[in-house]
């Protein structure tokens, strides 16, 4: 799902926030303060015109945010803030949460208390507490629910850029930024990365079509592929503009994408999204669907799901019927936790690693010189 033009905003339900290293203590919040040091750290950006939800008493807890409408999307759309409030409370239901606590992030009040008027008996009528709702314009908060002795009419000041949150994410290795655009920037190439970008775009409109259809030369790159992007990964390192235009020649092929999403284990899923978040930087714009898909494959399976939006409205702006950006999309809307991948018969996982499994025995098969160069072979292994 993605935004449209005099709407409210796509749907941003974040997965369970990554598993901070064992010497990073858990972000635990008793101020209004905390709450609003919280949301950047586990998002990745600061919201603005938004309603971001911290969930509690779930077998796994998330965290989301969604495009809070303004008054002249309302006025257009009056059904908007029902729109707004399944987003959020939809996955809620799916997950056993028991227990929400809401922030509005307008300097619209009118706005705000629409959103929490309507907001409020949604969550309390499917069984859950609302534990508090605060109103934040980035400069001051107001409490929108409970009291908060000492808060005066005009708002409390606030400012969170040296609070303790803010240093630990740092110390996890976290970026957090200004706002969601800053953060979907960082997908587009820097100034050090224009002419690669332009070098790939060349390589690509030279390059031949990547191999096609159930052929040894799928396979044969498949294999090429995989050693590539391993050693990339293991040495921490990105493809140069050669290399990304043959992943791109090669993404256009389904199962030569699958084989890259594959390769991804959960505990390095972070790795592997900065990897490809590398790659999409250097994307010409007509072939974004391929890496942009597997950046927000990686970036939900590391517990990125801003960051997994951002590149999945890439995708789906060039092509909203696509269907793996269909299923990461809904992954990210149901807001299925990581570690779902790792369960037996996870989304998909099955398929994927008996994908790898096939390449490695093929591979063992050209080792051997037993590899049959018969164009419909690869049919006998299911392709």
């Amino acid at each position: 799902m993605t935004t449209t033009p005099g709407a409210p905003g796509s749907p941003r339900p974040v997965p369970s926030t990554p598993r901070a290293p064992a010497a990073t203590a858990p972000l635990v919040a008793r101020t209004p303060e905390d709450v609003l040091a919280m949301v950047p750290a586990v998002l990745g950006f600061t919201p603005t015109q938004s309603v971001a939800m911290l969930t509690l008493g779930a077998a796994r807890a998330f965290h989301a945010r969604v495009d809070l409408p303004t008054a002249a999307q309302l006025a257009q759309e009056p059904d908007g803030l029902t729109e707004m409030v399944d987003l959020l409370r939809q996955p809620c239901v799916r997950h056993r949460v028991r227990a929400v606590l809401l922030v509005v992030f307008s300097d619209d009040e009118h706005t705000a208390l629409a959103a929490r008027r309507a907001l409020v008996p949604a969550f309390r009528g499917s069984g859950m507490e609302v534990v508090d709702v605060l109103r934040a314009d980035g400069r001051r908060w107001w409490p929108m629910l409970r009291r908060h002795p000492g808060a005066p009419p005009w708002g409390v000041p606030y400012d969170v850029s040296e609070h303790p949150f803010v240093a630990q994410t740092v110390l996890a290795g976290k970026v957090t930024h200004p706002t969601r655009e800053d953060l979907d920037r960082s997908l587009d190439p820097g100034p050090a990365e224009v002419a690669a970008h332009a070098r790939v775009a060349c390589l690509v409109a030279q390059g031949p079509l990547a191999p096609r259809g159930d052929t040894p030369a799928e396979l044969v790159e498949a294999m090429a592929l995989r050693d590539l992007l391993l050693d990339h990964h293991v040495d921490g390192t990105l493809p140069d503009p050669e290399e990304v235009a043959r992943l791109l020649l090669a993404l256009r092929s389904p199962r030569l994408r699958d084989l890259t999403c594959a390769l991804v284990e959960r505990r390095e899923a972070a790795a592997w999204a900065e990897l490809w978040r590398g790659v999409l930087r250097l994307t010409p714009p007509e072939l974004v669907v391929g890496p942009a898909t597997v950046t927000a494959f990686c970036a939900w399976l590391a517990g990125e799901g801003a960051l997994a939006w951002c590149a999945l409205d890439r995708a789906l702006a060039v092509d909203p019927d696509h269907s793996f950006a269909g299923l990461v999309g809904g992954l990210l809307t149901a807001a299925v936790p990581p570690a779902a991948w790792d369960a037996p018969g996870g989304p998909g996982r099955s398929d994927l690693v008996a994908l790898l499994e096939e390449i490695e025995e093929l591979e063992e098969l050209d080792r051997r010189g037993e590899l049959d160069d018969d164009p419909d072979a690869g049919r006998d292994h299911g392709w």
